[in-house]
């Protein structure tokens, strides 16, 4: 009995100094976020520090649904929400859009991802503060990202290099890290289906559009039976002009796939518009019905994908 004891103290003090050393990390990492983004020393105290980060995903297995600009609202929409402990958006997408939206002009060169990738850069050193909030981050795609994607398909473990090289180090600093995929079902994107907690599938009311995101639902299901990301689970958001035979066609097929539909975005003037001008909604100057509402469909989202993590973050906003 007095064995049984001792090792059952044991073990708690060895569970006990791991979560001590674990929340000392995330204390000290936040902390030199807050300052690095212009916090003083007083204000320090007052940012939210999370125990654990949440990956998001953003993936369409095809181009042309508004994967991008689907990225950049949902990120900046969770940096907009108090106490949010920042959020980190990795632009993995070759075309850069994400970069291009969030950055402003003066910091849109530099090295990105392709060389945190390689090995080349810490992933601290590619990183620029968004010009659209200071607890927004943005890990610049770079221009050698797909020669970066070449490697990584040579790689030992190629499924786990983002994951090892981004989104290891990053968890603890970011609560919320929103990754931005390539249009396909590349490298870069079973890295980052296997990095991620959730992934988020914008879908259009077309066939191909759908299909892309069974592919999407496929590779996911390949890797976790694989074992490499057990845990993910998947939602969409259907992005529509109007209601109509479509739309109700869309819906019932996501929900005869099992895909849970967290939101739906109109695709009226202000989302065309904003979109074609590389700005986010609320930053066009027409303001309108459809602009207000599909803010609305945004933070719609945004609670929904935070009822689904909640559980996993402390203090959750």
């Amino acid at each position: 009995m007095s064995v049984l004891l001792v090792y059952v103290i044991f073990s708690f003090l060895a569970d006990f100094l791991l979560f001590v050393r674990c929340v000392f990390r995330t204390v000290v990492r936040s902390y030199a976020r807050a300052v690095r983004r212009g916090y003083t020393l007083l204000d320090v105290p007052t940012v939210t520090v999370p125990f654990m980060s949440t990956v998001i995903a953003v993936s369409t297995g095809k181009g042309g649904v508004g994967k991008s600009t689907a990225a950049c609202h949902l990120a900046a929409r969770l940096a907009a929400a108090p106490r949010n402990g920042g959020v980190l958006l990795v632009d993995l997408d070759p075309q850069r859009n994400a970069t291009r939206r969030l950055l402003a002009p003066e910091d849109l060169d530099g090295p990105g991802l392709a060389e945190v990738l390689t090995g080349s850069i810490p992933v601290t050193d590619a990183i620029a503060t968004s010009r659209v909030s200071n607890d927004l981050d943005v890990l610049r795609a770079g221009s050698g990202l797909q020669e970066a994607a070449r490697l990584i398909g040579a790689a030992k473990s190629r499924e786990t290099v983002l994951q090892r090289m981004v989104v290891d180090p990053a968890r603890g600093v970011w609560r919320w890290i929103i990754l931005d995929l390539p249009p396909d079902l590349g490298d870069l994107t079973v890295n980052g289906l296997t990095a991620a907690d959730s992934v988020l599938s914008p879908v259009l009311c077309d066939g191909d559009s759908f299909a892309g995101v069974m592919s999407v639902l496929e590779v996911l299901a390949e890797l976790k039976e694989a074992g490499l990301n057990p845990a993910t689970h998947a939602g969409s958001v259907i992005i529509a002009t109007e209601p109509g035979p479509a739309y109700a066609v869309t819906l019932e097929a996501l929900k005869a796939a099992n895909v849970p539909v967290l939101g739906e975005w109109r695709r009226g003037k202000a989302w065309l518009s904003s979109q074609a001008a590389g700005i986010l909604v609320w930053e066009y100057q027409n303001k309108g019905k459809n602009q207000t509402e599909t803010i609305a469909a945004v933070d719609k989202v945004v609670t929904a994908l935070k009822r689904k993590t909640k559980g996993r973050i402390n203090n959750g906003a």
